[in-house]
């Protein structure tokens, strides 16, 4: 008789939750940031919301729901690319990336903006001090900014910040500067970061043949 023990075959199903209405739920999410009747944003105020380069089932619909909704508060709703190197860094390849996922001027009904320029802001006074603050001109350029984006397990590393907002809005919109010095200390601060590249934390080279960095 063999000494391993018995093995048996398990499936388990997660339980998945789906919105059955899209736009509804859209509506109910731009009115939770922006409740009728109140004064902020004024009409006529600039909104620009993020995109990015994952995919995101329905990403179309979503966008073009968060348009309808802001243009129904006589707000001016643009898109701009938010995708760390995607798309080589420069505005062209993230706007091809955009493009074979259906987002354009006219598919959404507003302007997509792939300009790739950011602005220093500061340096970090907490934590690891001293390291560079970019921001994408078209966050700073606008009255507000939607951040939209999945929230999900990173797949090269594991901490409290994985892949979702806030790593949208530290490495998405700020462009491949930030995205260097982020991927660099990740390994430092103990994230295990997988992807992180010894030779040059900004190529593809290193410890795996392809940086999994990016948005």
């Amino acid at each position: 008789m063999s000494d391993y023990p018995s093995v048996y075959r398990i499936k388990q199903k997660f339980a998945r939750s789906q919105l059955g209405d899209l736009e509804a739920a859209v509506e109910q999410a731009v009115d939770r940031l922006f409740p009728p009747g109140q004064q902020s944003p004024a009409p006529g105020s600039t909104i620009g919301i993020t995109v990015g380069s994952r995919g995101i089932t329905n990403i179309v619909p979503i966008l073009t729901s968060i348009v309808a909704q802001l243009k129904s508060r006589e707000l001016q709703p643009f898109l701009f690319a938010c995708m760390g190197s995607h798309g080589r860094g420069e505005p062209e390849g993230q706007k091809e990336i955009l493009e074979s996922l259906g987002i354009t001027p006219e598919s959404i009904g507003a302007p997509v903006s792939c300009s790739g320029e950011v602005r220093l802001l500061g340096h970090t006074t907490k934590g690891i001090q001293g390291l560079p603050v970019y921001c994408a001109e078209e966050a700073l350029s606008s009255d507000g900014v939607i951040v939209v984006n999945r929230i999900k397990a990173h797949t090269s590393f594991s901490g409290t910040y994985e892949s979702g907002m806030m790593k949208m809005m530290a490495v998405g919109w700020a462009g491949p500067r930030e995205l260097r010095w982020c991927t660099a200390w990740a390994s430092v601060v103990s994230l295990s970061y997988s992807g992180y590249c010894r030779r040059d934390p900004g190529a593809g080279s290193g410890r795996r043949r392809h940086c999994h960095c990016g948005e």
